[in-house]
């Protein structure tokens, strides 16, 4: 992993999440992030698997959306 992590420095965008969860827990947990609703009644697909999205979502969330997203990893790494 760690070679890949070096190998990727240069390269396109890359997230990897890593957490001891099954996949149907993680699946349930990730698509309650995936489409959002504006007040407006707009709703929109949210890309945090997209390294820039996720970046900038961690400075506008709160410390409790924060953490409640990122409660089942154990790691985050993106490039």
């Amino acid at each position: 992993l760690r070679q890949l992590w070096l190998d990727a420095v240069d390269l396109h965008a890359v997230t990897w999440l890593w957490s001891t969860w099954s996949f149907d827990a993680l699946d349930a947990h990730l698509r309650r992030y995936v489409q959002y609703k504006l007040p407006n009644g707009r709703s929109y697909y949210l890309f945090f698997f997209d390294n820039h999205v996720l970046a900038r979502l961690r400075q506008v969330w709160s410390d409790t959306q924060t953490q409640q997203f990122v409660a089942p990893f154990t790691e985050i790494r993106y490039r």
